[in-house]
């Protein structure tokens, strides 16, 4: 009984931790970075390139444009992805197009909702990518589970642009 009483209590001290984690840190942020070895003119057409997206994005099954014109800021995205044999859908707004020098975007999904930039920076003969990311999840348990999560969305991230980095070095 006494080891019942105790195992509860430190269930509940648990519980209370972590959705205080939800509440205390509703986002977050984390950012990747890749330098390829390339310049910016064909980083940028690969990264824009819709066909090249199942190569450098895990799961990637289908991009389809909702309202506004491809690469038009404003312009809203249904992307969907297949992780662990389930569908997942995105939107994605477009917030910010300038050619070779940044790409915007802000994701939403049940699970979460995403603001992400993407810098390309020209550097002798080679482009830095940076994608800083501000993520927040959409309920107090979601932020919780995102915020535990996020050495997961930060190695997702740098798997994926070091993908993106193979292909463009590789055409």
């Amino acid at each position: 009984m006494k080891f019942l009483k105790y195992f509860l209590g430190f269930l509940i001290i648990i519980i209370i931790a972590f959705f205080a984690v939800g509440l205390f840190v509703p986002t977050f942020s984390y950012q990747s970075s890749v330098k390829v070895d390339a310049p910016v003119e064909k980083v940028w057409e690969v990264f824009v390139d819709e066909s090249k997206l199942p190569y450098w994005m895990d799961g990637f099954q289908s991009i389809e444009t909702i309202s506004g014109k491809r690469n038009e800021v404003g312009s809203i995205y249904e992307l969907v992805f297949l992780q662990g044999g389930e569908e997942i859908k995105l939107t994605e707004t477009l917030k910010a197009f300038e050619p070779g020098k940044l790409f915007a975007m802000k994701i939403e999904s049940d699970f979460l909702s995403s603001d992400t930039k993407v810098n390309f920076e020209q550097e002798g003969d080679q482009t830095i990518i940076t994608a800083v990311n501000r993520v927040e999840g959409n309920n107090l348990f979601k932020k919780s589970i995102c915020f535990l999560s996020k050495s997961t969305f930060q190695e997702m991230s740098t798997k994926q642009y070091t993908k993106l980095k193979d292909i463009i070095e590789n055409e």
